[in-house]
């Protein structure tokens, strides 16, 4: 992981078996968030995708870059073996984005 986290959690939701795993810093004050549904369950998620990329083993991941407050998030989005993946993380705590996201991703 590319960046140093002091705590974590995870929560399920039954009703849409959505697992998330939230990573927090405390000492920079940020949060990456991992979700993890069925792709059965999954609808369409992104609309407006900046970018489609692939992964090292083929898969094709989505990457949407939103903004409020002046804050950009990055949502990155794959599915492998039934299941769909999506990571999220403010811009600015990554030096290089799409590399570091494509990098966890390839993890999985």
């Amino acid at each position: 992981m590319p960046l140093d986290f002091t705590h974590s959690f995870g929560r399920f939701n039954k009703e849409n078996e959505n697992l998330e795993i939230e990573y927090l810093s405390e000492k920079q004050h940020f949060n990456y968030i991992i979700n993890v549904i069925p792709s059965k369950n999954e609808t369409e998620l992104l609309s407006d995708i900046d970018s489609q990329v692939f992964l090292k083993d083929g898969t094709q991941a989505n990457y949407l870059t939103s903004g409020k407050d002046g804050k950009s998030l990055i949502t990155f989005m794959f599915k492998k073996n039934n299941w769909t993946y999506i990571l999220s993380i403010e811009e600015r705590l990554l030096d290089n984005p799409l590399s570091t996201m494509m990098e966890i991703a390839n993890s999985f």
